[in-house]
């Protein structure tokens, strides 16, 4: 090994090393172009690089969000179309399993349990910080079976089914939801946020309803050319829309007569609403 060493130094490294040297300048403009070169190639894009690549998480989630101010029966009666697609989406995807235990082939599906939530999201705690007593959010959570059990499958299909290749079909299922503010799925661990973002920002106009408004129509025009890509799903902004409100003003006379607005609002509720007699 050491005669090798050797004979590589005098046959080899000493040559190249006496050639460098004659020809700095020549060398140093080589090194630079292709220090250059690399550098350019990194940050222009065509050297794709991920540091945490997304990995198929062994649940599956639809997260629902409806106006604010929206009752639980609303988003109750709203989440029922996702819950009916996941039912169908489990038997879909059942078939005959060999059940390494007992020996013997029974019937299973890829989907085991589907988790419903109502008037909060992410009970199970799979996805983030949890909420609940919120009305106007719901979630459906699809429990998969582990991708080294699925190999007991007889049909190959089962084998390979990817999660996200599940909720896509799960997504398309469900379609649109009349009244539904956003409706976002998610199907990989380490994706920390979304792939494609916009923000939008404007100078503030004479008033906050005309800014308002502005931007929800910006939005709404970006949200109608992203759907011509193929391959985005999930398309939503986090523009804010609430239910009208009506805030009544009071002449002085009433002020006068001890009226507020206060009680004002708890009658209109109540020819709404009606009122709590006895409790």
């Amino acid at each position: 090994f050491a005669d090798g060493l050797e004979w590589g130094i005098e046959r080899i490294y000493r040559p190249a090393l006496d050639t460098a040297s004659a020809n700095r300048y020549v060398v140093l403009s080589l090194f630079t172009a292709a220090a250059l070169i690399i550098g350019s190639y990194s940050f222009s894009g065509r050297l794709k690089m991920t540091f945490f690549p997304p990995i198929d998480s062994e649940y599956a989630t639809a997260r629902l969000v409806m106006p604010q101010g929206t009752a639980y029966e609303v988003t109750e009666e709203k989440l029922q179309k996702m819950i009916k697609e996941a039912h169908a989406l489990k038997k879909t995807h059942t078939g005959d399993y060999l059940d390494p235990e007992s020996g013997k082939t029974v019937q299973r599906s890829v989907i085991g349990d589907i988790i419903t939530t109502i008037g909060g999201q992410n009970i199970a705690g799979v996805r983030g910080r949890a909420s609940s007593g919120i009305a106007n959010l719901g979630e459906v959570q699809l429990a998969l079976m582990a991708p080294e059990d699925r190999v007991h499958f007889k049909d190959k299909k089962f084998h390979e089914i990817k999660t996200r290749e599940l909720v896509k079909e799960w997504r398309r299922k469900i379609g649109t939801i009349q009244g539904a503010q956003e409706i976002t799925t998610k199907a990989v661990i380490g994706r920390t946020r979304d792939p494609v973002a916009i923000k939008l920002a404007m100078p503030a106009l004479d008033t906050s309803e005309e800014t308002t408004a502005a931007l929800a129509e910006v939005s709404n025009q970006i949200k109608n050319e992203l759907t011509r890509y193929q391959g985005l799903f999930d398309i939503h902004d986090t523009f804010e829309r609430t239910k009208e409100e009506v805030r009544p003003k009071l002449k002085t006379e009433s002020m006068q007569r001890g009226l507020t607005r206060a009680m004002i609002g708890r009658q209109v509720q109540g020819g709404f609403f009606g009122h709590e007699a006895q409790r």
